[in-house]
């Protein structure tokens, strides 16, 4: 089962690796606080709140992107962005979040699986990039499927975002 999981995982990677404009866009949208006077906020639902420990205590942390909290969700200003991840667009967390930054004028990027065009982590996000991993990689006997790589393809994503952003801001 190990071998089918790390091929269709990299299946996977390799997808969201091929967004390329939906990166660029949505590290331009993040570059933007940066060089103004705003500050990249990170926030995951579900199994998708792993990437704020990653932001707050990884080894590539970087000062001015921080983990967005209770605390300091109402303290933003448009001049902030937002990276909003969830495991699909229509997660009810990510939705009343996105209707949030949507009322403060807080520009953001969904990230996560995408499900409908009318799910607010969708359609009032700037920026939306798709995971395709909706589905479990891994098919048992019974036709099941298990594997669901949402966490892993999460943190992919942030880095390659973390990545574009300093290559964005080493040419600034």
């Amino acid at each position: 089962m190990i071998p089918i999981f790390t091929t269709q995982l990299m299946g996977r990677i390799k997808a969201v690796r091929e967004k390329e404009e939906e990166f660029e866009d949505a590290a331009r949208l993040m570059a933007q606080a940066l060089v103004g006077d705003g500050t990249v906020y990170v926030y995951g639902t579900r199994e998708l709140r792993g990437i704020t420990s990653e932001v707050e205590y990884g080894t590539d942390r970087d000062e001015s992107i921080k983990a967005l909290t209770q605390e300091n969700l109402n303290e933003l200003t448009t001049a902030d962005r937002v990276m909003l991840f969830s495991p699909f667009t229509n997660d009810d967390e990510a939705c009343r979040l996105a209707t949030k930054l949507h009322v403060q004028g807080v520009p953001f990027a969904a990230i996560s699986n995408f499900h409908d065009e009318q799910d607010a982590a969708y359609s009032l996000a700037d920026v939306h990039i798709d995971f395709e991993s909706d589905i479990g990689l891994v098919p048992d006997e019974e036709g099941n499927r298990s594997g669901y790589p949402t966490s892993i393809i999460g943190l992919y994503t942030y880095f390659c975002l973390l990545l574009t952003i300093k290559e964005i801001m080493s040419e600034y």
